[in-house]
């Protein structure tokens, strides 16, 4: 039994050495401040929008990044995918996404809507709905996933959502579109991006592999020694 310890521990010591991971970050509206455009490189991140650009917006307390132009001048709105939208895509394959937030989702009446307002969130292609219940409730269309209110969604304050995952969720694209319920008579699809996080991924550490190997390939050998000695004196 102590042998078979010794051999995973020293086995376990080449896998450490031979990876490490990747720094879990964040990406905030503070990332876009100044950014003139439509597009930008953000944390190893592709950035794309549509329309006339990323603009600001911070209301109730709460700051989110949308697009200039549409009915809904600062904030992401328009007719679903169709519609307005800022997109990340990894420069450097895939990343493990923990959480999201995003603020400006109202529940109705506030600012004449008719309906509680959505947003849909598209990870690697399939769309997923945050969707407002009440002014300190909504739902995600995302199994294991819970949703907490950072603001209230009611007329004055931040409408501010935070939607974080069980486990991460592997993904190489993230895109921000207006929701089901959005549409150019009617804008109950309109939001702001506020930001997200990513987890740490593992992967392998340049120049650490040969040492570690060598390391660990050094104690099986004396192990193999020993146990012949033991045999030996037997």
């Amino acid at each position: 039994m102590a042998r078979t310890k010794i051999a995973a521990a020293l086995f376990g010591s080449l896998l450490s050495a031979a990876w490490g991971g990747v720094a879990q970050a964040d990406v905030t509206y503070g990332d876009f401040t100044g950014l003139i455009g439509n597009n930008a490189v953000i944390d190893n991140f592709t950035v794309t929008t549509s329309g006339g650009g990323f603009i600001q917006k911070t209301l109730g307390g709460s700051t989110g990044v949308g697009v200039i132009g549409g009915s809904v001048f600062d904030e992401i709105d328009g007719t679903g995918e169709s519609g307005e939208y800022i997109r990340f895509v990894s420069n450097i394959g895939s990343r493990l996404l923990s959480s999201f937030t995003v603020s400006f989702l109202y529940a109705q009446p506030a600012y004449g809507d008719i309906q509680n307002e959505t947003a849909s969130i598209i990870i690697d292609g399939t769309s997923y709905t945050l969707a407002v219940s009440t002014i300190n409730t909504a739902t995600f269309s995302f199994a294991r996933a819970t949703v907490t209110n950072l603001s209230p969604g009611s007329e004055g304050q931040g409408g501010e959502w935070r939607v974080t995952f069980g486990a991460p969720v592997s993904f190489t694209s993230l895109q921000f579109s207006p929701g089901p319920n959005g549409g150019t008579e009617a804008p109950l699809g309109d939001y702001g991006f506020n930001g997200f996080t990513t987890a740490a991924v593992p992967g392998p550490v340049v120049g650490a592999g040969l040492p570690g190997l060598a390391v660990a390939l050094s104690g099986l050998v004396l192990l193999a020694r020993r146990r012949r000695n033991q045999a030996a004196g037997i």
